[in-house]
């Protein structure tokens, strides 16, 4: 992503702001031993990830936990979670 899709020779505008909604089901499924140190080369770029956990095995930690996280008991009140 950080470099195929936030790259200006594949389109991407220097002045808007970029943000990435991954939606996950809190199970990685390859490359695990490299996500923290993407995660953060994708922050120091200024790139905002806004993470959409789609079942219950989804966790907060240290790494996720902010200002910006909503948490829901289910989809049937979408409310709770925007």
């Amino acid at each position: 992503m950080r470099t195929e899709i936030f790259n200006p020779a594949h389109g991407d505008r220097p002045h808007v702001e970029n943000v990435a909604v991954l939606i996950t089901d809190g199970e990685p499924t390859r490359e695990f031993d490299k996500l923290y140190d993407e995660v953060r080369d994708i922050k120091n770029r200024d790139i905002d990830i806004i993470g959409v956990g789609v079942t219950q095995r989804v966790g907060l930690n240290a790494h996720t936990a902010n200002n910006n996280v909503r948490c829901g008991q289910n989809w049937s009140d979408p409310s709770r979670v925007m």
